[in-house]
């Protein structure tokens, strides 16, 4: 089985292996139905209703189609290609579980290329609820949901439960999905296998009911996540997995703010392989809070096996003769211990039934038969992933070669043209030079189709047709690869022997063409391989890669002797010297091509050899039934053994009468006890109960691998901005995690793997309370390896903050922290509280920490060990405020840039002025800069606030640092210090106004920052007829006008510097005088009139006389 697994995805790195079908293909005969019409759909649904109509036929979706009204499919066994249509109206609202646009997807069905949009909210209990599909045995790809879907459990935007036989592959969810229990964005539950889906939805984002009384609830039914009275097990992708999740992508908001237990970015709880998954949605929930996975169960190894569970059916059937023969005896002596063995014989009853289940789950599966179908699929998925990149890189490679062969050419020709002779180069390496830059541009164009085809794979699986294309593409362009390192190699025999008259030229261009003839018939043979030949595949292939990778040194000392030998030419060495730059240049540039092609050649030989490496796929193929009643037997076998202690303490109360008898039940008991053991191969007593192989790494179930998190995870306790917790389930108790007294599981032991591998987060992380870390909240077990955190951690009201883990009780080996800490006690820049640490490295900043703190670990288990751990700090030690050579030692910065493989993040730092959630801008800094005030960009204005930059106290950058924009209400008024003066206009906090007095009512006024629009000034007592005036130079006054407001006289007047004077209008006489000498005159006049007509009357009286 291994050497099949290597063969194929061997052969997949080569492009030459067809993978195997992820859709059933119908039959030359095989039936096909076309759909056009809502008439042709009804019909469709009837026919359905029989599990075989459908089977060995395709459905062709042939127009978008309505269902408003209308049913949802049965059950489906066939093809069904939805032709890129959508169907939209779907609406299920009846009552029942296993609901969907499909309910039943049967084992070898398809459903392809189809859109739908709708309702899936089905009434009463609506357990496996679904988009597409209610379970799913088949094959669901290329298909996406829009819109609601809600449930109780097993609810998913995709499918409500992907069972073992299922993958849902390339699919897309978005809307909204919402359930009880199980509950995620593609599916609810997933046994089987997720290869690159997305999720767009949002997930149980509703607020829900938090905190269930545990006082009022039976233990025993907190075996399972149904019995809780609160959201469990949400994911984005997954709600609860045991099956395979890879390549998948969630950008949708998970959960409610302090709500719901095991709430992860991908999948909420697991035990299975979740490998290069991305989380960008925001995450939050109550407990265990993760950005990939909400808590990570680990992947139990040791399951019954098919003989022992025969040995124990037979014993359970020899108890259950036992118990009947001695409640016929015991009838004469009292009830009560009738009914303790009544309830016996029905627990009995009920464990050889789930015995005998597991035995037919079993045997349907194939005694010691494993399917690695699922996990194939995710390391192909994987392998594509790794092989992008290093195609690209070849193509770059190839881009420089051919650039620099042109580069050549023109060196040789601007030597050509400083030669006297002028005939350096011949007609014969003229055309051997365009020969082989042709053959290089041909290498370039053949390189770009690989790296194209490679993209289309990922997305082509799902469909035969387009697999099948994309991968003749492939073929296409190795052959193409292979010619053009033929036609190279050629026109590199050529030039040799344009060159006759240098020996040392012609042997080392004899040795590059020896190379390039070499490379082409490797991709010559690698086209026209075959592909049911595996193992030559294989084998060719990784000799192939191991002969490419390791010519680099060859190429690269063949070039220079080249360069050397082209130099030292008669005709070359007698030119002028400053010219020949240019040709080393040239040979430069052809190296820089060369080693980067065979560094690429070198990375893709690393990639199969890890596949090859990777351990066998041992894993049980089964059915979420087989668990169920796995889980159920385990209940059963504890109140069994409850039921029987009880029953001893009854009897030895009724006297001897039945001792017998009861010794009989009581030895089957232990001989039942002793197959169990048997089936866990463990001796009868032992102190542990769980063995953790998580470091052996055993197994690649029970890991998450290559996964990265870039959202915001916010939870009240056991949060981790990749994992929340890493702990065993035995009882699910979403409070304690503890197991209740009496339980089964306490009397086995379990062989556990639980491993966090090469998984970054870069998004921040806060709980409340306890237990919070840049990778993981809590271990409880299991293994973190190579994996780091940038994101800020904090703990707002808690203790237990580490940038990796906030409490481990497990290993943490080669990983890094690269954040800020918050937290009040046990804050460590790997763990709060750690065990086993492990050649860590860190570089942390923490903030508002009381005690326990440490740049490594706030503090260590008794048991713990420290060893290679190191760490830049200025003001913290290792553990606890304590450094320990060789264990957790401080370095400076630049030894920590010159260790090997320093993660890139410790490389740079970042300062960024944010405004809100706008970013400003972002600049680069090294560390120790200081922060340049004179160069800080301009605060956005904001309506009625005034901005300024809330400057760091420190100027010296030692961490990536963020400057946020404070904003402050604008002023409108300030008053000088003793009132005298008041400015009004916009003015920030810092804004002061002093009005320096020059005598009475006469200021220097003047504003520290900003300006005024206008002024209020205080006049002096005595002034009874006020005049202002002002001066914006000092020099030259203006009067102006002035109104009163209160005892102030306020006038316009904008600036920022100012004179103002204020004193009192002077008395205006001219006019007075002027109005009183015209009353005089006027008066004198008048006096004149009357003196002449006193004179006339006088003349007039003589006159009558």
């Amino acid at each position: 089985m291994k050497k099949l697994l290597r063969s194929l995805c061997a052969v997949l790195l080569s492009a030459v292996l067809l993978c195997p079908p992820l859709l059933p293909c119908a039959g030359a005969e095989s039936e096909t139905v076309f759909l056009r019409t809502p008439e042709d759909w009804t019909a469709f649904v009837q026919s359905c209703r029989l599990d075989a109509w459908s089977q060995g036929k395709t459905v062709r979706l042939e127009n978008d189609l309505d269902l408003s009204g209308l049913e949802s499919v049965p059950t489906f066994g066939g093809t069904f290609d939805g032709g890129g249509h959508t169907i939209k109206g779907l609406s299920c609202t009846q009552e029942g579980s296993h609901q969907g646009l499909f309910r039943y997807v049967q084992e070898g069905a398809g459903i392809v290329n189809l859109t739908v949009t709708g309702t899936v909210a089905p009434a009463g209990t609506s357990r496996a609820v679904g988009g597409i599909a209610g379970v799913n045995r088949g094959t669901i790809a290329r298909c996406r949901f829009d819109g609601t879907v809600i449930g109780t459990d097993g609810v998913g935007g995709i499918a409500g439960i992907n069972e073992a036989s299922g993958q849902l592959v390339n699919c897309t969810s978005a809307g909204a999905v919402s359930g009880e229990h199980y509950t995620g964005g593609i599916s609810g539950e997933n046994y089987g296998s997720i290869v690159r889906c997305t999720n767009e939805a949002r997930v149980n984002t509703q607020e829900a009911e938090v905190s269930p009384e545990l006082d009022a609830l039976e233990l025993g039914q907190l075996n399972s996540t149904e019995n809780i009275p609160a959201c469990t097990d949400t994911g984005g992708i997954a709600g609860y997995s045991k099956g395979t999740v890879q390549g998948c992508t969630n950008r949708g908001t998970v959960g409610y703010p302090h709500t719901g237990y095991n709430v992860g970015g991908i999948v909420g709880r697991q035990s299975g392989i979740v490998d290069g998954c991305v989380n960008r949605g925001s995450i939050q929930g109550r407990k265990d809070v993760g950005g990939v996975a909400g808590q990570m169960e680990p992947y139990i190894m040791l399951q019954f096996e098919e003989d022992s569970l025969q040995k124990l059916e037979g014993e359970l059937d020899t108890l259950s003769t036992l118990l009947d023969r001695t409640l016929n005896s015991t009838q004469a002596s009292g009830n009560a211990l009738a009914d303790h063995i009544d309830r016996i014989n029905e627990l009995a009853d009920l464990a050889r039934n789930d015995v005998s289940g597991m035995a037919d789950h079993l045997e349907n599966w194939g005694s010691g038969t494993v399917d690695t179908a699922n996990d194939l699929s995710a390391r192909i998925s994987r392998t594509l992933d790794q092989s992008i990149p290093v195609a690209e890189d070849l193509e770059e490679a190839m881009d420089r070669l051919s650039q620099g062969v042109r580069e050549v050419e023109r060196a040789l020709e601007t030597l050509e043209t400083a030669d006297q002779d002028g005939d350096i180069l011949s007609i014969q390496v003229r055309s051997a030079l365009r020969a082989l830059e042709k053959a290089m541009d041909n290498l370039h164009t053949a390189q770009s189709r690989v790296t194209q085809a490679l993209r289309l794979l990922p997305d082509s699986l799902g469909s035969d047709r387009e697999l099948e294309e994309a991968m003749e593409q492939l073929r296409i362009a190795w052959r193409e690869l292979g010619i053009a390192y033929a036609s190279a190699a050629q026109s590199l025999e050529d030039l040799e022997l344009a060159l006759p008259d240098g020996e040392a030229v012609q042997r080392e261009i004899q040795n590059l063409k020896t190379l390039f003839q070499r490379f082409g018939e490797v991709f010559t043979v690698l086209a026209g391989n075959h592909f049911g030949e595996l193992e030559e595949t294989l084998t060719l292939l990784q000799d192939a890669l191991g002969e490419l990778s390791g010519s680099g040194d060859q190429v690269q000392a063949a070039l220079r002797r080249l360069q050397d030998a082209v130099l030292s030419l008669d005709r070359i060495r007698d030119t002028v010297l400053d010219s020949s730059g240019e040709l080393r240049q040239a040979f430069d540039t052809l190296a820089g091509g060369t080693d980067a092609m065979t560094s690429a050649f070198g990375t893709l030989k690393n990639i199969l050899e890890t596949l090859a490496e990777e351990p066998d796929l041992v894993f049980p193929d089964l059915d979420s039934g087989f668990y169920e009643q796995e889980d159920r037997l385990n209940s059963t076998l504890s109140g069994l053994n409850e039921a029987v202690n009880a029953m001893n303490r009854t009897a030895r109360r009724s006297g001897d009468s039945i001792t017998g008898s009861l010794r009989e039940v009581n030895q089957q008991l232990r001989t039942v006890a002793g197959v169990l053991q048997e089936a866990w191969r463990e001796p009868e007593e032992r102190e542990d109960y769980i063995v953790d192989t998580s470091a052996e790494l055993e197994t690649t179930w029970g890991q998450v691998t290559g996964c990265s998190s870039f959202g915001s995870v916010e939870g009240d306790v056991n949060v981790g901005g990749i994992a929340g917790a890493m702990a065993v389930e035995y009882d699910f108790d979403p409070e304690d995690d503890v197991t209740s007294q009496g339980s089964s599981s306490t009397r086995f032991q379990y062989r556990t793997s639980a491993v966090i591998l090469e998984s970054v987060n870069y998004g921040p992380v806060t709980a409340r309370k306890n237990n919070v870390g840049g990778v993981v909240g809590v271990m409880d077990l299991g293994l973190v390896r190579r994996c780091g955190s940038t994101g800020s951690v904090e703990s707002t009201g808690g203790q237990y903050v580490g940038g990796v883990a906030g409490s481990s009780y497990a290993a943490i080996q080669g990983s890094w922290a690269k954040c800020t800490l918050t937290g009040e006690r046990y804050v460590g820049g790997v763990a709060g509280l750690g065990t086993d640490i492990v050649q860590c490295r860190t570089l942390v900043e923490l903030r508002d920490g009381l005690s326990s703190l440490g740049a490594v670990a706030g503090a260590l288990q008794e048991d713990g060990a420290l060893s290679q751990n190191l760490f830049v700090s200025q003001t913290l030690g290792g553990v606890d405020g304590v450094s320990y050579a060789g264990k957790a030692e401080p370095v400076d910065y630049d030894g920590f840039l010159a260790l090997e493989k320093l993660p890139a993040p410790f490389q740079t730092f970042t300062l960024t002025f944010q405004a809100g959630e706008e970013i400003v801008e972002q600049r680069s800094f090294s560390y120790g800069d200081r922060l340049d005030v004179g160069r800080l960009p301009p605060v956005p204005e904001r309506e009625g606030f005034y901005g300024s930059w809330a400057l760091p106290e420190e100027d010296t950058l030692l961490f990536d640092t963020v400057i946020e924009a404070r904003y402050t209400p604008w002023l409108t008024a300030i008053a000088s210090p003793d009132g005298s003066v008041l400015a009004e206009g916009r003015f920030g906090p810092e804004a002061a106004l002093s009005a320096q007095a020059l005598g009475e009512g006469h200021w220097q006024v003047s504003l520290s920052e900003g300006s005024f629009t206008a002024l209020r000034l205080s006049a002096p007592e005595g002034i009874r007829r006020p005049a202002v005036w002002t001066s914006l130079d000092g020099e030259s006054w203006q009067k102006a006008a002035w109104s009163r407001d209160g005892s102030y006289l306020r006038v316009e007047l904008a600036g920022q510097t100012a004179q103002v004077r204020v004193e009192e209008q002077p008395l205006n006489l001219l006019p007075g005088l002027g109005l009183a000498g015209a009353a005089a005159g006027g008066s004198v006049l008048l006096l004149r009139r009357r003196k002449k007509r006193t004179k006339k009357a006088k003349a007039a009286a003589g006159n009558a006389s």
